[in-house]
């Protein structure tokens, strides 16, 4: 694009630029900071030619740039800002000409995604919305555009998201009934060109918690704290599965004590031959930063687990829908959304129902050979059932 750069101005009154701060050095500044009137501008060498040295400019704020230097934000979202300067410098730094642009014209000039400023972060978030959301989920595909995607991705996208958080989130002195109202969190206006879903600090409803039977003994204070210890457990757990998932296969222990979460995330993963090629999720929940990115082939390494062969051994809870006595079986409706049917060796079932233990609505957690299908899952239970 710089070859075929020729508007601009060439009136630059302000002097030689003199960079506070140089980032990053290579055959001179590459990428820096520099004062202009009341702004801080944040500089990035994109291109060297004959005719000098060409850079974009964006402004910052301290914030972000702290962001920068800690690896909390990538060199491509510290200069995604709104607007968007070009400049062409000589090798004293003398501005030769300048051009200030919509973002979304230079876009290719940008940086690469998720490259941080120093290669000891692997990766790093693409938005400064990432940086501070107390959940944030990034989804990157061709199809995802600044102006359009297909309606049907960025439901189906919403309304995972949606069910993945409430579900993480709500805890148990909630999940009764309709409860889990009592609890919100407040979304960020979506952000385009990817798609950008940020997430605040989720909110207890005090007075209806107190207005509720059910709920008037609950201290919200204690309900807000069990929301942070599970979005932090959350965050965690989404990091080291991405990290498993990244590096290989998936340890069986860690799939079969942690099904009923690889369930959950599954359907926000990308996949091959999706509409969503990437995933960057980063989190600010309970005091701990998180930032993770995942592509279709560590997406598919967690959904073959959850798709299930019959030969791995899972533990899963749920509450119990339905006992059919003639094949010594019954059904829960987990905690990720599936019904399963659960078989027991027929000993073992009729001493649960003639001790009424095994009866509807109770929670139960069943570990065994589980095989995912089209209407109803299916589990040969090992060993007893958990009542929960």
């Amino acid at each position: 694009m710089w070859q075929n750069w020729k508007t601009g101005k060439q009136d630059w009154d302000l002097g030689n630029l003199s960079p506070d701060e140089v980032l990053y050095y290579l055959d001179g500044p590459a990428i820096f900071t520099c004062r202009i009137g009341f702004s801080t501008y944040l500089f990035f060498k994109s291109d060297e030619l004959d005719t000098g040295d060409y850079y974009i400019a964006a402004p910052i704020t301290q914030d972000e740039l702290q962001a920068l230097k800690d690896g909390r934000l990538s060199v491509r979202g510290a200069l995604s800002q709104p607007t968007i300067w070009l400049l062409q410098l000589d090798f004293d730094l003398r501005v030769k000409r300048y051009e200030e642009k919509r973002e979304a014209e230079v876009r290719t000039l940008l940086p690469k995604s998720g490259v941080p400023l120093f290669s000891k972060f692997r990766t790093a978030p693409d938005s400064p919305a990432q940086t501070d959301a107390f959940f944030a989920f990034k989804f990157l595909g061709d199809k995802l555009s600044e102006k359009r995607m297909p309606f049907s991705t960025f439901k189906n996208l919403v309304d995972n998201v949606h069910d993945l958080v409430r579900g993480a989130l709500t805890p148990p002195s909630l999940s009764a009934g309709y409860d889990r109202r009592f609890m919100d969190f407040a979304v960020r206006q979506p952000e385009f060109a990817s798609l950008l879903i940020a997430i605040d600090r989720p909110t207890i409803d005090a007075k209806q918690l107190r207005a509720r039977a059910r709920t008037r003994n609950l201290d919200p204070d204690a309900v807000a704290q069990e929301v942070r210890d599970r979005s932090r457990a959350f965050a965690e757990q989404v990091e080291r599965a991405v990290n498993f998932a990244t590096t290989g296969r998936l340890p069986e222990r860690f799939a079969a004590e942690n099904f009923a979460f690889l369930q959950k995330i599954s359907n926000i993963l990308p996949a091959s031959g999706s509409d969503i090629s990437k995933l960057q999720f980063s989190s600010n929940a309970n005091g701990a930063q998180t930032f993770v990115e995942i592509d279709a082939a560590a997406g598919d390494r967690i959904r073959g687990v959850v798709e299930g062969d019959g030969h791995s051994k899972i533990y899963i809870t749920g509450v119990v829908t339905g006992i059919i006595g003639k094949s010594n079986t019954f059904r829960i409706d987990t905690d990720f959304n599936r019904e399963v049917t659960c078989q027991l060796d027929k000993r073992q079932f009729d001493e649960l129902l003639e001790q009424d233990r095994l009866k509807y609505g109770v929670r139960i957690g069943v570990k065994g050979r589980y095989r995912k299908r089209d209407f109803r899952d299916w589990m040969e239970v090992e060993g007893s059932p958990d009542f929960l």
